[in-house]
């Protein structure tokens, strides 16, 4: 049922409502005394009023109400029109079943139809570094979309995510700082030279601080050379039947 004809019912019933109540206004203004006026009439023609103006709100509330409410939200947020997928929704939503196989694929996809997509490109580095335990296929994935022309800050951005699976999933500073050292080279006397020059620090001092723990852990488990030579001497003693030097 389309609005036009709701809205006659609702004007027909407006229409019938006006008769009754000017009829009951009429009743009830006659004399108490007057053989015309009735009682009985004048309260059936207010229960009538009553009715029909329950049944025009129902009508107006149940079908043209939402009809007219229907139109405005076409008219301002148009649904009848196809909703465009995003480039990544296929792989939001795999993600959020847990399918981090196939987001990565999905989001490969996407990579495929816009190779500048770089949101997509990390992406696929994380979950293969984070979800998938995949690093070493995250820093291939990465250093492959490092080459070809691309903006700077995209360039930079690729380059922090690769110097990430490099050290943070690999621990390898030797892949990691050259990649750091090549960004700031290239990029001198910006933010991008800045951040890498203090995590190429960072990495330095945490490979430091790691080589002199392993030395010191080597220094506690190795014998020093005096107490090996003096196990070489007991243990020839013993076998010759002699007392050690410096025993009694």
């Amino acid at each position: 049922m389309r609005i036009a004809p709701k809205l006659i019912i609702v004007a027909a019933l407006g229409w019938l409502f006006v008769i009754i109540f000017l009829q009951a206004k009429h009743d009830w203004a006659l004399e108490p005394d007057d053989p015309a006026r009735d009682p009985t009439k004048i309260m059936m023609l207010f229960l009538a009023m009553i009715a029909i103006g329950i049944g025009m709100g129902v009508v107006f509330a149940g079908t043209i109400l939402p009809a007219f409410g229907e139109q405005v939200g076409h008219f301002f947020f148009t649904p009848n029109q196809q909703i465009e997928k995003g480039p990544h929704a296929d792989a939001l939503s795999l993600l959020n079943q847990g399918e981090y196989e196939g987001a990565v694929i999905a989001y490969r996809r996407a990579v495929d139809k816009n190779p500048l997509d770089t949101h997509a490109i990390s992406e696929v580095a994380r979950l293969l570094c984070e979800r998938l335990g995949r690093p070493e296929d995250a820093a291939e994935y990465l250093a492959s979309h490092l080459e070809g022309d691309r903006p700077m800050d995209e360039v930079a951005f690729i380059a922090e995510r690769l110097v990430d699976c490099y050290w943070n999933f690999l621990q390898d500073e030797e892949r990691a700082l050259p990649v750091l050292h090549q960004l700031a080279e290239k990029m001198p006397d910006t933010k991008h030279s800045a951040n890498a020059n203090h995590r190429i620090r960072e990495i330095e001092m945490a490979v430091y601080a790691r080589n002199v723990a392993a030395a010191n852990q080597q220094s506690v488990e190795a014998p020093s050379a005096g107490d090996a030579a003096d196990s070489v001497v007991q243990a020839q003693s013993s076998e010759d039947g002699e007392t050690p030097p410096g025993e009694v």
